[in-house]
């Protein structure tokens, strides 16, 4: 480990760059087996919080809970976790463009407001589905993020 990144910390690092960057891929997956941007997201929601549900370990973002679980002792794994974070919601974002483009969104609407909405609601929706044991309407949930905000 130490040989290869330096520290604990750099391995963790690394981990978060290729978290990130695995995440990046299913999205662009999505997008090419998907018939539009929304659907693309949608399919990448549903991934991340129904079927990761039972594969991950906490069924957490790995992310998220890194930001929730680190403090300032760790300022560069904490300012990496958040430039994830920021990375995937612009991705979310060059979706949420392309539905516009193709009328799909209302361009009169804030393309970066509706990114961190995505986000919002994946981060939600994965800790109210860790949180809970009873069987959830997830599907349904994830939909409803679609139809009954301002997309």
């Amino acid at each position: 480990i130490y040989a290869t990144f330096g520290s604990k910390e750099g391995l963790f690092k690394e981990t978060l760059v290729r978290y990130t960057q695995q995440g990046i891929e299913q999205l662009s997956q999505n997008r090419t087996d998907a018939s539009s941007p929304l659907e693309a997201l949608n399919a990448f929601m549903k991934q991340l919080i129904i079927e990761k549900r039972v594969s991950s370990p906490s069924g957490m973002c790995m992310l998220a809970k890194t930001v929730a679980e680190l403090t300032d002792e760790q300022p560069e794994l904490l300012k990496e976790a958040k430039k994830s974070l920021r990375i995937m919601e612009g991705e979310f974002e060059k979706l949420i463009i392309e539905a516009q483009d193709v009328g799909q969104v209302d361009k009169e609407k804030d393309s970066k407001q509706l990114a961190r909405h995505i986000q919002i609601q994946i981060a939600g929706l994965r800790a109210y589905a860790s949180a809970s044991d009873a069987d959830l309407p997830l599907e349904q949930m994830i939909d409803d993020v679609f139809t009954h905000y301002p997309f």
